[in-house]
């Protein structure tokens, strides 16, 4: 019990990297007052980036409010924030944004990796005579191709 509450205390803690302030994942609510307390739209704007970038994409199928969602499953998602050594704030949308073993405890990753990047580090590793490793990653990426019919609600970030 004692040793489940320090990790939770531990897990609680403000993180700060670069000297700023970063909310924990799934805290949009804290990103925005931080935004306000510094003056500033730096969370606001790297949400609205990581938007566009997705609709840019084509990532979801938009329908309307009415379609119907038997059959389908329901798929969380939350931001991970993060910032970059040069002062860029970032908010990627990932699905329940699983921790990682091996970075510090407070440190949320979404890797986002598409098949030909894959394929070109694989050659390039082969043909350098590198030892290739391979890890499994447990949450799904948003570009993923799926079988299963999933669906989310999208937050205002994304329009109407």
């Amino acid at each position: 019990l004692k040793l489940m509450k320090a990790t939770k205390k531990k897990l609680e803690k403000t993180k700060f990297k670069f000297g700023v302030e970063i909310p924990r994942t799934g805290d949009v609510a804290r990103a925005m007052k931080l935004d306000k307390k510094n003056g500033n739209n730096l969370w606001f704007e790297a949400q609205q980036l990581e938007a566009n970038t997705l609709r840019k994409l084509d990532t979801f199928e938009l329908v309307p409010k009415d379609f119907d969602l038997n059959g389908y499953q329901y798929v969380p998602l939350i931001y991970a924030f993060d910032n970059k050594f040069d002062g860029r704030r970032r908010a990627r949308l990932v699905r329940n944004g699983k921790r990682t073993i091996g970075p510090p405890p407070e440190d949320i990753w979404s890797g986002v990796v598409n098949t030909d990047s894959v394929r070109t580090a694989m050659f390039l590793g082969k043909l350098n005579q590198l030892k290739i490793c391979a890890a499994d990653i447990s949450s799904a990426y948003l570009m993923a191709n799926t079988k299963e019919k999933m669906y989310t609600v999208l937050g205002p970030e994304f329009g109407d």
